[in-house]
């Protein structure tokens, strides 16, 4: 796992307010990840099998999003 990533994920959480003001729903994929990764009996983010997990549900949340916030470059994207 990057060793910024919980750095990164607070600056996303941040973002949540703002956006959620401009009438969006904020929405981080590891929020919506998490807990399949768990139920999948995997450890946490850096488990093995959060590439089974993590990117693919990332992949099926932008199907139904309206917009995407950019956040800083991480080596783990």
């Amino acid at each position: 796992m990057d060793p910024r990533h919980p750095a990164n994920l607070a600056r996303l959480e941040e973002a949540a307010w703002p956006i959620f003001r401009k009438g969006h729903v904020p929405m981080i994929g590891e929020w919506v990840a998490l807990p399949g990764l768990s139920s999948a009996g995997a450890s946490g983010p850096a488990d093995p099998l959060a590439a089974e997990v993590l990117y693919p549900t990332a992949h099926r949340l932008l199907q139904h999003c309206d917009a995407v916030q950019p956040s800083a470059p991480s080596a783990s994207a």
